[in-house]
């Protein structure tokens, strides 16, 4: 007996848009191709069909880069491979990439990268104090320093952990003795004046 492989057509609206959507020389589709390799992808004109068990997946990846494309964005491996993940994990590119969190002075649109900064921004609008915990390069700082902080005009202030066996430092000390501090967290609170 054989299985019936499910299928998708998606029609791209417009076909000025598949130059993007594929990339150039079919960048993108190739990469597409080789991060579902039991799925088959098939381009017509303005009609990609989908068959394989991601299928739906598929259709929605595209869905979501035809909308970023229609939106102005564009299309490059980076953004292609952050969308990838975000419709993985059933979240929505084209609303994360696209959302102006802050406009500069200068006019220049401040916007999340991933998902988890966009989570980040709005733990910060919504909190006083917020820690930012993660792996190096998620653009925890940078997100707060150069943009947030700078236009709402709030404090930043960085508290690197990095080799700080003594909870003293953070914490402070007894204050039982003389000679007695109080400890980092402490210290920049009232030089931000919370």
């Amino acid at each position: 007996m054989t299985a019936i492989t499910p299928g998708v057509t998606f029609v791209v609206p417009g076909a000025h848009l598949m130059a993007g959507l594929l990339g150039e020389r079919d960048e993108h589709l190739r990469f597409i191709e080789t991060e579902f390799p039991e799925s088959t992808i098939r381009v017509r004109g303005n009609e990609i069909a989908i068959t394989g068990a991601q299928s739906a997946t598929l259709s929605r990846l595209f869905e979501e880069l035809t909308s970023l494309l229609q939106r102005g964005e564009n299309l490059d491996r980076s953004v292609l491979a952050r969308s990838l993940v975000m419709v993985q994990a059933n979240e929505s590119p084209s609303v994360i990439l696209t959302e102006e969190i802050l406009r500069t002075s200068t006019g220049k649109n401040v916007r999340a990268k991933t998902a988890g900064q966009r989570r980040y921004v709005h733990a910060i609008n919504e909190n006083v104090i917020t820690f930012g915990v993660g792996p190096a390069g998620t653009g925890k700082t940078s997100l707060v320093k150069e943009g947030i902080s700078k236009i709402l005009g709030r404090e930043f202030a960085f508290i690197a952990l990095g080799g700080c066996g003594d909870s003293s430092f953070l914490e402070g000390h007894s204050y039982t003795y003389e000679g007695s501090t109080w400890g980092k967290i402490v210290q920049i609170l009232i030089e931000s004046k919370c």
